[in-house]
């Protein structure tokens, strides 16, 4: 596999890439479906301003080719990571490598920031992306844990059988979803 760059994704630069990343976010969202990965994000999605998303997002290039992103906001001294994607072209393992180095890139800033964890929801249906965090060290949150995220991220949702339950679905997003933490 070739050189994978990254860098984190300051608003000048998810900018500059825009189309780059509604092109890989339609495409993803299109092969996935929506109860896998949502409907796909359009323009003001990715500009919409969270606390942190300019400091901890990140892309990946693959000689000046847009190949990957991860959208990352911060809340209290945790980190939530909101969407990830690369072109569906890719190979699984050249997938799982730019996320590997995505999250890298993420990391650098969140421990020199101190934080704590990254989180991610993951569809309930989506099992490749489940299987992708427990390799990579992150755990499935059980009840216990999801109460500490629904009170930390003031999330309007409830648990059952450690699955978080959206108790206000956005219309053509998963409302069952698998809450997965990593430790820094």
């Amino acid at each position: 596999m070739k050189e994978i760059k990254t860098c984190i994704l300051k608003k000048n630069v998810l900018i500059k890439y825009l189309d780059d990343l509604i092109i890989i976010e339609k495409d993803t969202s299109s092969k996935l479906g929506n109860s896998s990965y949502g409907s796909y994000w359009e323009e003001k999605n990715f500009t919409y301003d969270l606390p942190g998303k300019w400091d901890y997002s990140s892309i990946a290039f693959i000689n000046n080719e847009v190949v990957g992103y991860l959208i990352v906001s911060s809340w209290k001294e945790n980190l939530h990571g909101h969407r990830m994607a690369m072109p569906i072209h890719l190979e699984g393992k050249e997938k799982v490598k730019i996320a590997q180095e995505l999250y890298k890139r993420t990391a650098i800033v969140a421990q020199q920031n101190n934080c704590r964890y990254i989180t991610a929801i993951v569809p309930e249906e989506n099992l490749p992306t489940q299987k992708y965090y427990l390799r990579e060290g992150f755990e499935l949150m059980d009840n216990s844990n999801l109460k500490w995220f629904i009170e930390g991220r003031q999330f309007s949702g409830y648990i059952s059988n450690n699955i978080l339950i959206d108790n206000e679905p956005i219309e053509g997003e998963p409302s069952r979803s698998y809450v997965l933490r990593f430790k820094y």
